[in-house]
């Protein structure tokens, strides 16, 4: 949650322009839809507008959902594109299991936006490296089945 956070308001720092800007645009534009079809995203309006709210959309009042809108229309594509990719990677699951174990699968989606986010100047703090790589003590080893 604190890593879902702290990826929030790195993009918003990106928006903002507090963050520079990718020479490469065009390039990082592929990269990033490349990111969101691995995520399995799906852009709608209702959803970009919980980045500006931090709320379901249903609890928006119209004021507040126009006003979200707007925000939105503003971005560039790219920049919406990032909005998209960061709810996609909030919906793409938790890292850990039912049982503790490591998802190695949902790690390596949520890499694909990192890897993004690194060529903005991303980096990992702390535990989050063994958190991404599944090394972190707090996993449960997976059990390996005899066959």
């Amino acid at each position: 949650k604190e890593m879902e956070a702290r990826r929030r308001d790195f993009i918003e720092n990106i928006i903002s322009g507090k963050i520079a800007a990718i020479k490469d645009e065009a390039g990082l534009k592929d990269e990033v839809w490349k990111a969101l079809v691995t995520l399995g995203s799906s852009v709608y309006e209702y959803s970009m507008r919980e980045f500006y709210t931090d709320r379901n959309d249903c609890e928006l009042t119209a004021e507040e959902k126009q006003k979200a809108t707007e925000k939105i229309k503003e971005q560039s594509v790219l920049h919406q594109m990032l909005i998209v990719m960061h709810r996609a990677m909030k919906m793409t699951g938790d890292i850990v299991e039912y049982g503790g174990q490591f998802s190695k699968e949902h790690a390596e989606k949520l890499m694909t936006g990192y890897a993004i986010l690194e060529k903005y100047g991303w980096s990992f703090e702390g535990e989050e490296v063994q958190i991404m790589d599944g090394t972190h003590e707090l996993y449960v080893p997976e059990v390996k089945k005899n066959d």
